[in-house]
C-alpha cells in the first residue's frame, strides 16, 4: 500500500471521527436543557425572560426565576437584582452540547439565584436601562431614570399572582449601589436591602480617594462597560477571548420572545451610552459634573440619598472587606449616618467576597465565610422581613474580623470601645518612637514615580473581584521614606482609623501623598496593613460637622472651593486618615509607616509633568510628624 493511500485513509478516518463528534455535539445541544429552562413542580416555567414597559415606554429586559417547588397559588417573597453587567449571558450551542455531554461544568445558576430560590424566594433580574438587552440610554452612573425603573418593576412584581407583596433588593458593587438606591424609591413593598461591597462615597472611596484619581480602575472599568453595552465583550481583547466567544458565550441573553436576537441587535445598534472614562477623566472634585450632565459625581453616591433611604425605612445588610478599595470606611459612614436598621459585616474579603485577603494568612485560603455561607446569612436576614408573618427586626450592629485572627467580633459603635489612642513620632534614622524628639531635624525625600503596591492590591479587586495579595514589601520600601518602631513587647491590637500627620515642605505646588501602615516581622518580612491617600491640593481640613455624613477620620471635603496649592518651600501640615483596619501586631514585630508619592499604575501621576517633588519633613520639635492609632493589648479573643 502506498504512503499516499495510507495518508488519505488516515485523513478520511479523522474526518469521519470529527463528523461523528460534531453530530453528537449537535444532537446533545438540541436535547439539552440548562438549569432554569424546565418547569417547576407545578408546571410553570421556572425562568422566564421578558420585556417590561416602564412609565415612559422604555422596555427593560427581566428574568423571573421561581423555585423548583413552586405551584400556582403560592405567594412568594421576591429578591430583586438590577445590573448593568448583563442579567444573564447567552451560551452558544457548542457550550450547550458540551454541557449535555458532561464535558462542561457550566452554566451554574448564580449563587444569588440558586440559594434564594431553594429557600422559597422568587428572584427577578433586571438589565438596567441602556444596558444588556434593555432599551434606553445610560447617561450617567445610577441615572435617576434607571433608579425609578426599580419603582416601576416593584409595581409589576406585587401585581403578580406569585408575589406575597414583599420585596428585597440585593447586589454586589454596581448592583449593590442599585440595591441601596432601591431603598430610596419610596415603594412600600421594598422592606429590606443588601448592598454588598459597594461605595458609599463614589468620590472619596472610589474614583478620587483623597482627591487622587484611580486611573487604572476607571479606564479598565470603562472599557468593560463599553464592551458589554456593545454586546461584544471581546472587542479589543486578546485572541484567546475570541475562543471564549465562539465556544462558550455569544453575548447577553435575549428575552424569550426574541429567539433569533433580532430585537436585541437593533437595540444594541442604536445604543448611545456615555463612555465613563471620557466622562470622568476631567473630573477633579466632588462637586464637578459628570461629563455634560447636570449631576455632580457626589449626587450619584448612596450617601446623597440619605433622606429618601431613611424615609423608606428599609432594613440593610452589608458585607465589606478591609482591603476592598476604599469602601470599608463607607460601611462605618453609613452605619453612623442612616437611621435604618443595619447589620454591617466587615471581614478579610475581596470585592464580592470570593477570596480571603488576610495578609497574615496563607495565600488562597478559602474566604471566611465561604460565598455560599455569606448568601445564606443574607437570606436569613431577608427572611426576617419578607417571609409571611410579622417582621422580626434586627438590632443594628457591626460584626468585624481582625487581620491575623480567625473569627468575628461585635460592636455597636466604630471604633469599638476600650481602645486608647497611642502616638508614635517620626524620628532620625527612620525611627518611630513614643516621645517626640525635643530637637527638630529634617529629612528629605524625592518622589519616586516607579513605586507600586503590586498587581493584586486593594484597588485591583474592585475590577472583577480578584484576590488581594500584597508581596513582601521590604524591597519596595527601599524606594520609600520609612519610619519603624521598636519591637512590640506584647501582642497589640489596632482597631479603627489610624491618622498620620506630616509636617512637610514641598518643591512643587501639588503632589500625591501615599502613606502605608505595615508590619515588620522579626525575619524582616514587611506586610501591608492599610493606607491613606491625599492630594496636596486637597489637604485642607474641613469641619466634620459640614460633612454629608459622619467621617471616621479627618475630613477633607474634596470640594473645588476648598482646594489650595501647596506653598512651595514652606512647611505645611498634611493630616491623613488611613482606611480603617483591625489587626494584631504580634510580640516581637515592629510597626512601620512608609511614605510615597505614587502608586503606579493605579493612580494618576501628580504633578502630571515636570520634575518629581522633593519633600522635606520635620521630625521632632514643637510640631512633629506623627502616627496616631487606636490600640489595646490583645486579649486573645
Amino acid at each position: 500500500m502506498s504512503i499516499k493511500r495510507i495518508v488519505l485513509g488516515g485523513l478520511t478516518a479523522v474526518g469521519g471521527l470529527l463528523v461523528c463528534a460534531l453530530s453528537v455535539l449537535v444532537v446533545s445541544a438540541m436535547v439539552t436543557h440548562f438549569p432554569g429552562e424546565g418547569r417547576t413542580d407545578g408546571g410553570v416555567k421556572q425562568d422566564r425572560a421578558i420585556y417590561l414597559p416602564m412609565r415612559d415606554g422604555v422596555k427593560v429586559a427581566v428574568d423571573v426565576w421561581l423555585p423548583q417547588s413552586y405551584r400556582p397559588g403560592q405567594r412568594l417573597p421576591t429578591l430583586l437584582r438590577s445590573t448593568r453587567y448583563w442579567r444573564a449571558p447567552h451560551f452558544t450551542w457548542v457550550a450547550r452540547g458540551l454541557y449535555g455531554l458532561g464535558l462542561l461544568p457550566v452554566p451554574p445558576i448564580p449563587t444569588d439565584v440558586r440559594l434564594p430560590t431553594a429557600a422559597g424566594y422568587a428572584v427577578v433580574l433586571l438589565d438596567s436601562r441602556g444596558t444588556g438587552a434593555s432599551e434606553g440610554t445610560s447617561p450617567i452612573l445610577f441615572a435617576p431614570e434607571e433608579v425609578r425603573d426599580i419603582h416601576d418593576l416593584a409595581d409589576w412584581i406585587v401585581a403578580q399572582s406569585w408575589s406575597n407583596g414583599k420585596i428585597g433588593a440585593v447586589g454586589v458593587s454596581y448592583n449593590g449601589h442599585m440595591a441601596e438606591f432601591a431603598a430610596s424609591v419610596d415603594h412600600p413593598a421594598i422592606k429590606a436591602v443588601a448592598p454588598l461591597y459597594d461605595f458609599f462615597d463614589l468620590a472619596a472611596q472610589g474614583a478620587l480617594p483623597g482627591g487622587v484619581r484611580t486611573e487604572k480602575f476607571i479606564k479598565d472599568w470603562s472599557s468593560l462597560t463599553v464592551r458589554l453595552d456593545a454586546d461584544d465583550f471581546c472587542r479589543d481583547q486578546p485572541m484567546s477571548c475570541l475562543w471564549t466567544r465562539a465556544i462558550f458565550l455569544s453575548g447577553v441573553k435575549p428575552v424569550d420572545a426574541d429567539r433569533g436576537g433580532r430585537r436585541l441587535a437593533q437595540i444594541v445598534a442604536g445604543r448611545h451610552n456615555n463612555v465613563p472614562w471620557d466622562a470622568m477623566k476631567t473630573a477633579r472634585f466632588r462637586d464637578d459634573p459628570y461629563d455634560h450632565t447636570p449631576w455632580p459625581i457626589a449626587d450619584r453616591s448612596p450617601y446623597a440619598q440619605k433622606a429618601a433611604v431613611q424615609s423608606g425605612g428599609a432594613a440593610m445588610f452589608l458585607w465589606n472587606g478591609w482591603l476592598d478599595s476604599g469602601n470599608v470606611d463607607g460601611a462605618f459612614n453609613r452605619y453612623h449616618a442612616f437611621s435604618n436598621p443595619q447589620m454591617v459585616m466587615v471581614g478579610a474579603l475581596s470585592h464580592g467576597g470570593l477570596h480571603d485577603t488576610d495578609p497574615f494568612a496563607e495565600t488562597d485560603r478559602p474566604s471566611n465565610p465561604l460565598p455560599d455561607d455569606q448568601m445564606k446569612e443574607i437570606i436569613a436576614f431577608f427572611d426576617r422581613y419578607l417571609k409571611d408573618g410579622p417582621p422580626r427586626p434586627i438590632t443594628s450592629e457591626i460584626r468585624y474580623s481582625t487581620l491575623g485572627v480567625r473569627g468575628y467580633r461585635r460592636t455597636q459603635q466604630w471604633p469599638p470601645a476600650g481602645l486608647t489612642p497611642r502616638t508614635l513620632y517620626f524620628a532620625d534614622a527612620g525611627q518611630l518612637v513614643d516621645s517626640a524628639p525635643a530637637q527638630e531635624t529634617n529629612v528629605r525625600y524625592t518622589v519616586d514615580y516607579s513605586t507600586s503596591t503590586g498587581e493584586q492590591n486593594r484597588w485591583r479587586t474592585s475590577f472583577g473581584g480578584g484576590d488581594v495579595v500584597y508581596p513582601d514589601r521590604r524591597a519596595e520600601d527601599r524606594k520609600l521614606l520609612t519610619f519603624t518602631s521598636a519591637p512590640f513587647s506584647r501582642d497589640t491590637e489596632i482597631t479603627g482609623p489610624p491618622v498620620v500627620t506630616l509636617e512637610v515642605a514641598s518643591s512643587r505646588d501639588d503632589g500625591a501623598f501615599f502613606v502605608y501602615l505595615e508590619d515588620v516581622a522579626p525575619d524582616g518580612r514587611v506586610t501591608y496593613i492599610t493606607e491613606a491617600i491625599l492630594r496636596g491640593l486637597d489637604r485642607k481640613l474641613s469641619d466634620p460637622a459640614t460633612a454629608p455624613y459622619r467621617p471616621v477620620g479627618p475630613w477633607h471635603s474634596l470640594l473645588r472651593a476648598d482646594a489650595s496649592p501647596l506653598p512651595v518651600g514652606q512647611r505645611t501640615e498634611v493630616v491623613m486618615g488611613l482606611f480603617s483596619t483591625s489587626v494584631v501586631i504580634r510580640k516581637g514585630h515592629r510597626l512601620r509607616v512608609a511614605v510615597a508619592g505614587e502608586d503606579t499604575p493605579e493612580f494618576a501621576r501628580i504633578p502630571a509633568t515636570g520634575p518629581a517633588p522633593v519633600w522635606t519633613f520635620a521630625l521632632g520639635g514643637a510640631t512633629p510628624s506623627k502616627l496616631e492609632a487606636p490600640m489595646r493589648a490583645w486579649d486573645g479573643r
